[in-house]
């Protein structure tokens, strides 16, 4: 992460759930159009190249690490849900797509389907969920 005065960032920790909001609407003049395009996104964050080293947060950006390994679990965030609303600006639905127990599932309304990653990977997502994952050695 660089910020607008050149210098890097990094981040001293990852949130357990992190939750993005994409926005799928385009204001012109005082229309407010939806915005159809798929935005593709990863199954899996990886900040290992942003996230801090363990141990007493830096106080000055000259100490931040360059590149250092870090164990894997600390700096990876798997997604788990997917929000996609199908419909138009002024009416839709909204249908999510939710990983239990390794699967992935098509939740709409009361009618609960299994679907392919593939399926998820290819939804015109509205909001998506990410968690951080379990270490290996936990």
């Amino acid at each position: 992460l660089m910020a607008s005065d050149g210098l890097p960032h990094q981040v001293n920790g990852l949130p357990r759930v992190l939750t993005l909001h994409l926005k799928r609407f385009r204001t012109t003049g005082r229309k407010v159009h939806k915005l159809y395009e798929h935005v593709p996104f990863p199954l899996v964050l990886d900040f290992s190249s942003f996230a801090c080293q363990p141990g007493e947060p830096v106080k000055h950006y000259t100490q931040l690490s360059d590149g250092v390994a870090r164990p894997p679990s600390a700096a990876h965030l798997s997604l788990y849900a997917v929000v996609e609303h199908q419909g138009t600006f002024v009416g839709g639905h909204y249908v999510a797509f939710v990983k239990n127990g390794g699967a992935w599932y098509r939740m709409n309304d009361s009618v609960v389907t299994h679907v392919s990653e593939a399926t998820v990977l290819e939804a015109k997502a509205f909001m998506l969920f990410y968690q951080q994952t379990p270490s290996p050695t936990a």
